[in-house]
């Protein structure tokens, strides 16, 4: 979580328009993993993940990254909305993703 903040805080460096094509995936991948990392650590820790407990991390991860945006002109970056909404669609599919992965391990170990 702190790499995701330094990283996006750092005072933006002049940067070909290459880099700015990738902008939107690197954001939904830092948060795809946030989100994945987060209910996957709440699962080991017993929680039962629950659609509230799934809105609760989506709550916790959305707000994060809401944070983190508005923070952004302070450092001398830009806030913006896309970004936000690129983090969000990271946000979303992690957690899918570990809900993927519980109901596969949940099956798995049913069935043998």
């Amino acid at each position: 979580m702190a790499a995701l903040f330094i990283g996006t805080h750092l005072p933006r460096q002049a940067v070909d328009g290459q880099f700015m094509l990738y902008d939107k995936p690197i954001h939904a991948a830092a948060y795809f993993g946030l989100a994945l990392l987060t209910t996957v650590n709440l699962r080991l820790a017993g929680w039962r993940m629950s659609p509230l407990g799934v809105a609760a991390v989506l709550l916790m991860v959305l707000t994060l990254a809401a944070i983190d945006e508005l923070s952004q002109p302070i450092f001398g970056r830009v806030c913006d909305l896309a970004d936000w909404l690129a983090d969000a669609t990271g946000a979303v599919l992690g957690v899918a993703v570990d809900a993927w992965r519980a109901r596969y391990l949940r099956q798995r170990r049913s069935a043998g």
